[in-house]
């Protein structure tokens, strides 16, 4: 089971990156849009992650 743990860690760090990685892509995309769909300046995103405990078997 540990083998399984440790992949499901792997797998949730890659999918933290890939946000990140995203969220990075968007802000330079946008570094010159200076209004939105909507009118209103662009907001730079932010990933923000928290650490979560789990229950070892």
């Amino acid at each position: 089971m540990k083998l399984l743990n440790l992949m499901d860690t792997v797998a949730s760090g890659l999918s933290a990156q890939r946000t990140r990685m995203e969220v990075a892509s968007s802000n330079l995309a946008n570094a010159h849009t200076t209004r939105t769909a909507e009118g209103g300046p662009y907001q730079r995103r932010d990933v923000v992650f928290s650490a979560t405990v789990g229950e070892e078997d």
